[in-house]
């Protein structure tokens, strides 16, 4: 049996702002040199948890209908 997490992690999250960021700067090997990709990514300057599926409808109806 498969269970499926109730939210998206945060380092799922963070992996994914890294990639755009790397791809939008075009860095490669030395991105720990730029400023910005460092404080963010590297030195903690900020933080990203975990994202919860919210609803606010009373009736608990999924609200992602297909």
């Amino acid at each position: 049996m498969v269970t499926t997490e109730k939210y998206i992690p945060g380092s799922s999250i963070l992996g994914i702002l890294v990639k755009q960021y790397l791809k939008n700067k075009n860095l490669k090997k030395d991105a720990h040199k730029d400023q910005d990709f460092y404080g963010w990514f590297l030195a903690g300057d900020i933080i990203i948890s975990n994202a919860y599926i919210f609803s606010s409808d009373r009736n608990n109806n999924n609200m992602f209908k297909i």
